[in-house]
């Protein structure tokens, strides 16, 4: 549940695993400083050009079902039963991205 929308990961993760050249991927929401909390895509990829077919991809989905941002980043944490630790991926993520301030000169 992401915003009042509620979203199956596993749906927004089938759309980028069917893009040629992705290798993994994993969906977690994100809260970010301003309290709100973002829908975010990892995707380990082969090349950038997969990446931006999976940006593609997900922009091709209405709104309210696709996540806010797409990242790619160099693994996805599973357990040992293959499932994504969301949470960890969460705190991960959480860490790995950075919001600037709007308009400051800086």
């Amino acid at each position: 549940n992401v915003g009042g929308v509620k979203l199956n990961p596993l749906d927004v993760e089938a759309i980028a695993e069917s893009v040629e050249g992705v290798l993994d991927a994993g969906c977690s929401p994100v809260s970010f400083p301003d309290g709100k909390a973002h829908l975010v895509l990892a995707v380990v990829v082969r090349t950038p050009a997969a990446y931006d077919k999976v940006v593609e991809a997900i922009s091709a989905r209405p709104v309210e079902g696709r996540p806010n941002i797409v990242v790619s980043v160099p693994n996805i944490p599973r357990n040992r039963n293959g499932k994504i630790e969301r949470q960890t991926l969460a705190d991960l993520l959480g860490k790995a991205i950075r919001v600037t301030p709007k308009g400051g000169n800086g």
